[in-house]
């Protein structure tokens, strides 16, 4: 009877050690999705910290469910979701986007197959975007080896439907995280037509364009960008701003003037000519040289006053015809993204109009 009490015993105990062991294995797995991550704690040298920020300037950042910026060839948690951003510029050169290396951790650290399978798929494959496409060609994740613990996400191209990155063991397939992958909406390519005031077809220039011609400069201008966008999961809203202001050959004309001892015409600007959000126009009374004044003595006067103190002005212009006295700018400001650059405005040399100064004989009187 004794020794059937004892037996009782041990396996009461035996019982109550696989209970034990199977609650602590059920907390460990359950946590984030039965995969637990976590951040690599490790010092790096001071000049490899300042490398490494040197190249994340240069990269498209990529940023966390919180919106901190994650770091680029550093492991790092997995986090629950990230948001790809485009370095790709509106000349079309493509710039590549920065690439996160990602760590898990497996619990228990005493488990017997740590390995662990990466994958990466639409978070809906019945998308309308998503049908048909290979996610493989948008977003990839490579193990740094079999079953590792680390894989590199990189992204390849814009994508419209979220995709997500499943690290899971190999061993217990049911164990497994997401991590949700978006991409942040991007300004692709812009185009500006120009409609002048005088008439004729508008004026259309691309963003990329070093420089636009007008037919004329005594002309308003109306503006109507048109954007086109990147695919994104991730909506964005821009803050537009365009405007004219003076442009570098002005001051070469003026050096120009002042050493053929030519009448001193300004066009300064003394404030840049705004264009108020999208498809809207800013008049001028003389179109582009409302600002212009030429000196003498009562002066200054203004184109429509005396317009013969512009001849030596628009002569050079005439034979100057490339360099620009006006120049476009632009600038769209999102949260993730931003664009801007300047387009250099031209006018048909023939609109430079030579004025009549005056008129003489070459008599006062004729004697018949």
């Amino acid at each position: 009877m004794q020794r059937n009490n004892i037996g009782w015993k041990i396996l009461s105990l035996f019982l109550a050690l696989i209970i034990v062991a199977g609650v602590i294995v059920g907390v460990v797995f359950w946590d984030r999705g039965n995969i637990v991550f976590n951040p690599i704690e490790q010092e790096q040298p001071a000049d490899e910290e300042e490398q490494q920020g040197e190249e994340d300037d240069g990269g498209a950042p990529v940023t966390n469910e919180d919106g901190e910026e994650v770091a680029s060839n550093t492991p790092v948690a997995m986090p629950m979701a990230m948001t790809f951003r485009s370095a790709r510029s509106l000349d079309g050169v493509e710039a590549a986007y920065d690439s996160v290396t990602l760590k898990a951790t497996v619990e228990p650290i005493n488990a017997t197959d740590k390995r662990l399978d990466w994958s990466v798929s639409f978070v809906n494959p019945s998308d309308a975007w998503a049908t048909g496409k290979t996610v493989t060609d948008y977003v990839t994740v490579t193990p740094s080896s079999d079953g590792a613990d680390t894989a590199t996400v990189q992204c390849l191209q814009d994508f419209g439907a979220k995709i997500k990155v499943t690290a899971a063991s190999r061993a217990y397939s049911d164990k497994k995280a997401d991590c949700t992958i978006d991409f942040a909406k991007r300004i692709e390519d812009i185009s500006f037509s120009f409609q002048p005031s005088s008439g004729g077809s508008a004026v259309v220039a691309n963003a990329n364009d070093e420089t636009m011609s007008i037919p004329t400069w005594n002309c308003s201008l109306t503006l109507t960008p048109s954007i086109t966008y990147s695919d994104f999961t991730v909506e964005d809203t821009f803050a537009e701003e365009y405007t004219i202001v003076e442009g570098e050959g002005a001051e070469t004309m003026y050096a120009a003037l002042a050493e053929i001892g030519g009448t001193a015409a300004t066009i300064a600007l003394s404030t840049p000519i705004p264009f108020v959000g999208s498809s809207s126009s800013y008049p001028m009374e003389s179109g582009f040289m409302d600002n212009a004044s030429a000196s003498e003595s009562g002066g200054p006067y203004y184109y429509g006053e005396r317009p013969e103190l512009f001849n030596d002005m628009f002569a050079w212009l005439r034979d100057n015809s490339t360099s620009p006295l006006f120049a476009f700018e632009f600038e769209l400001t999102g949260t993730y993204s931003s664009v801007s650059g300047s387009i250099d405005i031209l006018f048909d040399a023939g609109s430079y109009v030579i004025a009549v100064s005056g008129v003489s004989l070459n008599q006062s009187s004729i004697i018949v």
